[in-house]
C-alpha cells in the first residue's frame, strides 16, 4: 500500500518564480487563443483552480515548471517532486511516442485543442484525459520557451 498522497498547500510554494510562471502561462494562454484560462486573475486562484494546469520548459528533454494542486492531486505528486520531473514521464512508455507528436504539432501552429490520451500517475494510476488544450509558451518578445497543458475532463481507467 502506497502513502497517502497531499498536494503542498500554496503558502509552501508561492515565490516570484512561480507567480512569473503563473502569468507566462495565463497570457500565453490569452495570446494564443483569444479565450481567458478562467476568470481569476491571481496565482492562487489559478493554484487551487478544479481544472489541471501544468507546465513544462522549452529544453529538449523538457522537464516541469509548473502543477497547479489539482494536476499534483492527479499525478499524485507534491511540488517539490513535480517540478523538475522530465514531463514525458506524465505517460507510460508506449504511449509517449503520441504524446510527442501532439506536443510538436502544438509547437508548430501555437496550440492544440481537444488533445485525448492516456497518463499515469506516480503511482502508476492510469488515466484518460479527454479535450485537453496544449500551447505554447511565449515571453514578451513571442519566442517559445515552453509549453502548457490545461483540462478538466478526466477519468480513472483501473
Amino acid at each position: 500500500m502506497s502513502e497517502k498522497f497531499s498536494s503542498t498547500p500554496w503558502k509552501e510554494i508561492q515565490s516570484t518564480e512561480v507567480l512569473e510562471q503563473t502569468n507566462l502561462i495565463l497570457s500565453s494562454y490569452t495570446r494564443l487563443t483569444g479565450k481567458l484560462l478562467s476568470q481569476s486573475v491571481d496565482s492562487q486562484s489559478i493554484y487551487d483552480e478544479d481544472f489541471i494546469l501544468l507546465s513544462h520548459d522549452g529544453k529538449d528533454d523538457p522537464c516541469f515548471t509548473y502543477a497547479n494542486k489539482a494536476a499534483q492531486d492527479l499525478w499524485q505528486l507534491g511540488w517539490s517532486n513535480f517540478i523538475g520531473m522530465p514531463s514525458k514521464y506524465s505517460a507510460e512508455p508506449d504511449q509517449r511516442e503520441s504524446r510527442s507528436e501532439m506536443l510538436n504539432e502544438a509547437m508548430a501552429k501555437g496550440y492544440f485543442d481537444s488533445y485525448t490520451g492516456i497518463r499515469v500517475s506516480s503511482t502508476g494510476k492510469r488515466f484518460y484525459i479527454k479535450n485537453a488544450t496544449i500551447f505554447n509558451l511565449l515571453n514578451e518578445a513571442g519566442e517559445k520557451v515552453g509549453q502548457a497543458a490545461m483540462f478538466s475532463n478526466w477519468k480513472y481507467l483501473d
